[in-house]
């Protein structure tokens, strides 16, 4: 299989809430040539949509988490922590290197910033 795109679809009761959260605090680009809202996320895409299987927040947060990888997750993880932004895992250097810190969007899905190891 050859794969010209990767989309993350994440389903909410509140999609324009959630969208708030990854323009706002999250500074993601939206992209506006979409009906719903959809961001780039290096290489990838976001996609935020009203799904009417979902209800509240999620119960298994950690089954699928959205990764973004940034210059210094400390930096980062202080500035949101300003905003308000809950965290369930503080900054932590990982045993491979790099430092990871798992904050939850307002439906509560996990996005980890994650900093690699420089060398």
């Amino acid at each position: 299989m050859e794969v010209s795109e990767l989309t993350v679809m994440v389903g909410s009761e509140q999609p324009e809430r959630l969208a708030a959260f990854y323009r706002d605090a999250l500074g993601l680009p939206l992209l506006p040539e979409f009906h719903d809202p959809v961001f780039r996320v290096g290489g990838a895409k976001v996609r935020i949509i009203r799904h009417s299987a979902v209800e509240g927040r999620n119960r298994e947060p950690a089954r699928v988490q959205i990764n973004l990888f940034v210059e210094d997750v400390r930096a980062e993880w202080e500035r949101l922590t300003a905003l308000g932004v809950p965290f369930a895992r503080e900054p932590e250097r990982e045993g491979w290197g790099g430092v990871v810190a798992t904050m939850e969007d307002p439906d509560g899905n996990y996005v980890q910033i994650i900093e690699q190891v420089r060398g």
